[in-house]
């Protein structure tokens, strides 16, 4: 098929971008067989999609800090909880519970859309528990949760860094 020079720049830009090849051949009204071809003339550099970004925003960067912080002070009083008799009781729940709070800074920061909505759920249960405590309202669990669940889902960054993944 006669792809005009325009057309052809078009292409090779979305195909650059990472646009699905379907939706290019749509777009342009061009098989998927001319479009690797059309690729394949160009230069091999230009051709390849553009690799994400391997620096991760602010927003996941403070994220995963708020988990680990977060998870070190629960970890701790966890540790030195009175109703928790027996060494290997408290050993266990520092264990579980330091599993728990590493699988999602590490999936935080390596963008798994898992650790996003296991970290919005725990940070929204965080909010209530910490809005419902008996002792009054536990500001590190509002404030601390809101503002979690706030940088994995609000900033237009986090999304695609999850999104990407």
């Amino acid at each position: 098929m006669a792809v005009g020079d325009l057309d052809r720049d078009r292409i090779i830009a979305a195909y650059a971008d990472g646009q699905d090849v379907a939706s290019i051949g749509r777009e342009y009204g061009v098989s998927s067989d001319d479009i690797e071809r059309i690729v394949a003339e160009t230069d091999p550099v230009a051709a390849e999609p553009a690799a994400p970004s391997r620096r991760a925003p602010a927003a996941i960067v403070a994220a995963a800090l708020i988990v680990v912080l977060y998870g070190l002070v629960q970890l701790v009083s966890a540790a030195s909880h009175p109703a928790y008799n027996g060494a290997a009781f408290r050993a266990a729940v520092v264990v579980v519970g330091g599993a728990l709070y590493t699988f999602i800074a590490l999936g935080i920061w390596k963008g798994w859309r898992a650790a996003q909505w296991f970290g919005a759920v725990g940070g929204a249960l965080a909010v209530v528990a910490g809005a419902s405590a008996d002792g009054g309202p536990d500001l590190l669990g509002v404030v601390g949760g809101a503002l979690f669940v706030g940088l994995l889902i609000v900033p237009e960054s986090s999304r695609d860094w999850f999104a990407r993944r």
